[in-house]
């Protein structure tokens, strides 16, 4: 029996694979198994993260070089490291709890036939006449006893050991997920951890009636920066604007790398007038920084901010939440940069700052 593909979905496949190539030609990007189906999946555009982080990569201007195609094809189409730890993880773990329950099962055993020996000999000692075999019946007892007080310790180490082996890949996974959520540039957390706070906080705050404020913020003319100075420095200003979010919230607030040159926080049981003021005193410290060139020591200038702020409307889908963040982000962009605009609730917006 034969089937006929889908006419319309075969033109489809191979104008994107047409598409691909091409910008992968107009990019001198070399063509492997990877990095077509990254630019494959591009063009088809079905794969929303993967086209904002592109986006954002040629905007910056970057060189699409065998290392961040991998890096992007690790990143969409691979089992993360986090996935594969937790795995191993867990397969480790079975093993050290099948042996657990082997050494029990001997010991049981061990102790099963130490019982039945005792029976024995009490009964022997129980008997009309046992002095004549009492010495050689003390010996026997003795030497059972030493061989399970022996036993006892060999499976005491035996399971002392396998807790400190749990104990160590249980720290080695949680070393794992903290590094599969932190932003590797940045230091402070990812996407990924972003997001997964983000809807926890979401929970919370329905569950509770508390308020919930989203601050999203863009370096002002980024592209800039790596044009003039290079990624090298461009990759400083991240750093230096990551460390400022990270100083200027709070214990229970999330300072995370949204993407490219935008980062985020996430604002848990505080009100849309304290994010402003919160997003306030990030736009004015990041301002009052003179960079620094620090290979030549020259004067670069200075980093400002563009912040949206949102508060979170109870009920609303945390994509209409993220959205009028972005577009109070938008709105400050285009209203003059360095600035803060907030958005109380839908369709409003309030430049705060100019």
């Amino acid at each position: 029996m034969f089937v006929t593909a889908d006419t319309d979905q075969f033109n489809r496949s191979h104008e994107t694979a047409g598409a691909a190539m091409a910008l992968m030609q107009r990019k001198l990007i070399a063509v492997s198994p990877k990095s077509f189906w990254v630019w494959f999946e591009y063009c088809r555009g079905s794969n929303l993260e993967l086209v904002r982080t592109i986006d954002v990569l040629i905007s910056n201007n970057r060189e699409f070089t065998d290392d961040l195609n991998e890096e992007l094809y690790d990143q969409f189409f691979t089992a993360s490291r986090e996935t594969k730890a937790v795995r191993e993880t867990g397969q480790r773990v079975q093993e050290t709890l099948n042996e657990v329950l082997t050494w029990l099962g001997e010991a049981e055993s061990g102790a099963k036939t130490y019982g039945e020996t005792l029976e024995s000999l009490s009964g022997e000692l129980a008997s009309k006449q046992p002095e004549a075999n009492l010495g050689l019946l003390i010996r026997r007892v003795m030497s059972e006893t030493r061989e399970m007080a022996e036993r006892s310790a060999a499976l005491e180490n035996r399971l002392q050991s396998s807790s400190s082996r749990i104990v160590e890949l249980t720290k080695n996974l949680e070393e794992v997920r903290r590094e599969a959520m932190t932003d590797v540039l940045t230091g402070i957390a990812n996407r990924k951890y972003f997001n997964e706070r983000l809807q926890e906080c979401l929970r919370d705050a329905m569950e509770n009636g508390e308020e919930l404020c989203l601050l999203i913020a863009d370096i002002d003319h980024f592209k800039r920066f790596n044009d003039t100075w290079g990624h090298p420095f461009g990759d400083q200003v991240l750093k230096v604007v990551a460390r400022a979010l990270t100083e200027g919230v709070k214990g229970r607030d999330t300072a995370a790398r949204y993407g490219g040159e935008e980062f985020a926080i996430i604002l848990p049981r505080t009100s849309l007038k304290d994010a402003i003021t919160v997003a306030e005193h990030i736009r004015h410290d990041i301002a009052k920084r003179n960079l620094v060139k620090r290979s030549t020591g020259e004067p670069v200038g200075k980093v400002t901010l563009s912040l949206g702020v949102a508060r979170f409307e109870p009920g609303e889908p945390v994509g209409e939440f993220l959205r009028r963040a972005d577009e109070a982000l938008y709105a400050a962009k285009h209203g003059g940069r360095n600035r803060v605009v907030a958005q109380a609730e839908p369709g409003t917006h309030t430049s705060v700052t100019a």
